[in-house]
């Protein structure tokens, strides 16, 4: 980070690490929710729905759906976009794969910080 004094870089780094982690919160909060899941399949068997579609199929009321999709929406799991009165929802796939990206190689250093502390003890 060039330009700024040691103290201010150290800010950035921790507001950037601050982001990382309430996107990851918010992630965990979106995926780890039996109903959520079920919707992310559901939608993606069709490619996009719009809400009425979607509490309709998961048999619940209208304004529980739109909350289970706007946690979607807000971890990007979910994209909204207007067609004529109706919001259709249609999965992020761009952003999924960032996720699995992501877990993949949280599950490496995780596995190699295991290997690194065996060895230290072995």
């Amino acid at each position: 980070m060039p330009h700024l004094p040691i103290s201010k870089q150290a800010g950035v780094l921790a507001n950037t690490e601050m982001h990382g982690v309430k996107k990851a919160q918010s992630i965990s909060r979106a995926l780890n929710q039996k109903t959520r899941q079920k919707m992310i399949a559901w939608i993606h068997k069709r490619e996009s729905a719009n809400v009425s579609q979607v509490y309709e199929a998961m048999e619940m009321e209208q304004s529980v759906a739109s909350q289970h999709l706007a946690i979607l929406g807000c971890a990007g799991i979910v994209m909204a976009r207007r067609e004529r009165k109706n919001r259709v929802y249609s999965l992020n796939y761009a952003r999924i794969d960032q996720i699995q990206d992501s877990v993949t190689k949280l599950l490496y250093r995780v596995e190699e910080q295991s290997s690194d502390s065996a060895g230290a003890t072995g």
